[in-house]
């Protein structure tokens, strides 16, 4: 998650200036961040579903899941 903030809040990556181009590897950061998100969700479903159940959570964190998949689907 640190590398992935670091990469976000990167102005170089992330532009925020109006009719700059985006740089050359901005499609293989955005791949990787993707990646590791999934892994993230991986494991939250691998290693804390029980914990999700029992909080009453995971229809929530199944609909935060769907809206990521579906966004990097659309993205790719």
């Amino acid at each position: 998650m640190d590398w992935i903030t670091v990469q976000l809040d990167d102005e170089k990556i992330f532009l925020q200036k109006l009719g700059v181009p985006f740089p050359h590897n901005f499609l293989d950061v955005v791949k990787i961040i993707f990646k590791r998100l999934f892994h993230i969700y991986a494991h939250i479903y691998h290693s804390h579903f029980q914990s999700i159940v029992g909080l009453g959570e995971e229809a929530h964190l199944n609909t935060c899941f769907k809206h990521f998949v579906l966004f990097t689907w659309v993205s790719s």
